[in-house]
C-alpha cells in the first residue's frame, strides 16, 4: 500500500507532537505549571470540599451523601481527575526531555506536596481504611484475632462508628493484618486509652 505523500509527514509530524508536546527549552517550566496548576485542582476540587477536618463528625461519608448538598459532586470529580491525567501526561512528557536533578526536584517536591495536603483529605467511598485501622488495633489493643472475631464486641471508640462492616470478620490477608497490627501499635494504642470489650 502507497503512502499518501501528503498526509504521511502531516502524520508523522503529529505523532512527534503527540510524544513531544513540550520543547526541551520550556520543560522545567512546563513542569512547573503543571505542578501548580495541579495543586489547584487538590485543592479547591478534592481537599476544600472534602476537608477530613470539617467532616470528622459525619460518618460514612460518601458520594451520595455529598451529592445531596452539591448535585454537580460527581460532575467535578470526573473533570477534575481527567484535568489531573493531562496534567500528569504532560508533566511526564516535559521530565523526559530534560531528566535532570532541577527537573527531579519538582517532581518530588511537588508529588510530596501533593500527598500531605491530601492527608487532610476525607477518605469518602474508602471505608476500608478504617477497617483497617479497627482490625489493627483488635490485634495489637485487645490481643484477638481478627479472622475469627468480629469488631462489634470491641468498642474502639471513636472509631468503631466509622466502620462499615462491624459484624464480619476481616476479609484481607495475615500480612495485612499484621502490617496494620503494627500501625496500630506504632500509633500508641493502649487498653488505657480505648474501652474494652462491650459486656
Amino acid at each position: 500500500m502507497l503512502a499518501n505523500p501528503i498526509l504521511g509527514p502531516k502524520i508523522q509530524y503529529l505523532r512527534y507532537r503527540f510524544q513531544n508536546p513540550v520543547a526541551a527549552r520550556y520543560a522545567h517550566a512546563t513542569l512547573a505549571v503543571t505542578a501548580f496548576l495541579s495543586a489547584v485542582v487538590y485543592t479547591f476540587v478534592l481537599l476544600a470540599p472534602f476537608n477530613l477536618l470539617d467532616l470528622q463528625h459525619r460518618r460514612l461519608f460518601d458520594l451520595y451523601r455529598a451529592s445531596q448538598s452539591d448535585p454537580q459532586v460527581l460532575l467535578k470529580l470526573v473533570a477534575a481527575l481527567i484535568a489531573l491525567g493531562v496534567l500528569y501526561w504532560l508533566a511526564w512528557r516535559s521530565a523526559l526531555r530534560v531528566r535532570d536533578q532541577r527537573a527531579g526536584w519538582i517532581v518530588v517536591g511537588a508529588a510530596s506536596g501533593f500527598g500531605l495536603a491530601l492527608l487532610l483529605m476525607d477518605p469518602y467511598d474508602a471505608a476500608d481504611i478504617f477497617d483497617n485501622i479497627r482490625h489493627g488495633r483488635i490485634i495489637s489493643v485487645y490481643g484477638a484475632n481478627p479472622f475469627q472475631a468480629t469488631p462489634s464486641p470491641f468498642k474502639i471508640a471513636p472509631l468503631f462508628g466509622y466502620t462499615a462492616w462491624p459484624y464480619t470478620v476481616t476479609a484481607y490477608g495475615p500480612v495485612w493484618e499484621v502490617l496494620s497490627a503494627a500501625g496500630a501499635r506504632a500509633a500508641g494504642g493502649c487498653r488505657s486509652t480505648h474501652p474494652t470489650r462491650a459486656p
